[in-house]
């Protein structure tokens, strides 16, 4: 048995231009002919827009996005498409897919959810593997002016992020009321009733069962007061509260307010570091990271969800710096490829020797990396855990 990788069109995806069955191809994409029309038109709009209203829904934890993986499909297919024009020498309709394709990333940044932008950074990376070949083929303009046309980051997160940042509350609303004002055991017994039915598909990621409402508020109280004595010491050691203060209110109330501001602060702390470009960031983020655990000893089960729901922050920041890193690579290989324009089909000895700027590379801040060898060079992108870019660079022998 054949896994689904190993079949048509999965099989093709992986496939070079010249190494397409293109007339198969063909006959398959005609099932989806009305899509490039309709994929020409939206390249052509300025903005994406779902109209979620995301603070009117009660369960946003639970939305729902098949369109989005929808678009990854619809990317899927656009890249076979491109990779036909290529292998037919459809220069000038590979170049239009491949704008649509960037078209579609830059779009899907625009949404609310951070899954979202990261299918966005998934399709510019599609786009970014179909632009390496398309340079490859003969008579293809130069398309470094056009790399440096583009917005960067192609994926913008910024809104998304801004989402992610409230999420806890877009969640468990009733958890804006918490504040310093102090409370009677009767309104913190109501908050709880109000606090379960908003838990929602959060319950298993706190060990809790999303449908049993009764089970739930027993966990709740154990998990309060389980959840004091180191919201009491946060409070009081952290925040400066008087030991008066805490005492006096009630436990859920220092157990909230000691939840909600610890995963206030160390929140900020995370989302003011991704403002700035990847390279200024990861040492600090990472430290953000080893500093948490290191707290939450201290702080004890009331900093539960900021741990649950936080350090992916830096994954995300991450992802669309390598998603930048391709596009840069891609822009160099076209600055090499202008300079051997200009000397008789030959490789740059250094990336200074080029006619315009090499472009920066987004993990580091730095030049790339770039190797030259008598026959070949190497462009190297900065390592990431488990992957590394690398693009060996040859011009091929005039044909006689």
């Amino acid at each position: 048995n054949k896994s689904t990788s190993e079949l048509p069109p999965s099989m093709w995806q992986s496939m070079a231009p010249d190494e397409l069955p293109v007339k198969e191809v063909k006959e398959f994409l005609k099932l989806l002919s009305f899509q490039p029309m309709y994929l020409r038109a939206a390249a052509q709009q300025r903005q994406f827009q779902l109209d979620r209203h995301l603070r009117t829904i009660e369960n946003p934890i639970n939305y729902l996005l098949p369109e989005i993986q929808s678009m990854r499909e619809l990317a899927r297919m656009q890249s076979l498409r491109c990779r036909v024009a290529m292998a037919e020498g459809r220069i000038d309709d590979a170049l239009e897919i491949l704008g649509q394709q960037y078209a579609m990333a830059r779009h899907l940044g625009q949404d609310d959810f951070i899954v979202t932008s990261l299918v966005g950074v998934a399709i510019a990376d599609m786009g970014c593997s179909d632009a390496l070949y398309l340079v490859q083929q003969p008579n293809v303009p130069n398309l470094y002016w056009a790399f440096a046309s583009l917005p960067s980051p192609l994926v913008d997160v910024r809104h998304a992020m801004s989402i992610e940042r409230q999420f806890l509350y877009l969640q468990l609303k009733v958890l804006a009321e918490v504040d310093e004002v102090p409370q009677p055991v009767g309104y913190w017994q109501n908050f709880l009733d109000r606090l379960i039915p908003q838990i929602g598909s959060l319950a298993s990621d706190f060990g809790l069962k999303e449908d049993d409402p009764e089970a739930t508020r027993a966990k709740l109280v154990a998990y309060i007061a389980a959840a004091y004595p180191g919201a009491k010491r946060y409070l009081i050691d952290e925040l400066g509260f008087s030991r008066e203060q805490v005492e006096a209110y009630p436990i859920a109330q220092v157990v909230f307010l000691a939840m909600t501001r610890f995963y206030d602060a160390t929140r900020d702390e995370y989302f003011k570091w991704t403002t700035l470009p990847y390279f200024q960031s990861p040492s600090r983020l990472s430290r953000i990271d080893d500093s948490l655990r290191k707290r939450l000893d201290h702080v004890g089960w009331s900093g539960m969800p900021t741990y649950t729901l936080l350090p992916a922050i830096h994954m995300i920041h991450l992802a669309v710096a390598r998603s930048q890193q391709q596009i840069a690579m891609v822009q160099t290989v076209e600055a090499i490829r202008m300079y051997g324009a200009e000397n008789d089909g030959k490789l740059p000895r250094t990336l200074d020797d080029l006619p315009v700027p090499a472009s920066l590379e987004p993990l580091t801040g730095k030049p790339l990396d770039y190797e030259y060898h008598d026959d070949h060079a190497v462009l190297n992108g900065h390592k990431v855990p488990g992957l590394r870019y690398r693009l060996i660079l040859r011009f091929a022998a005039p044909k006689e």
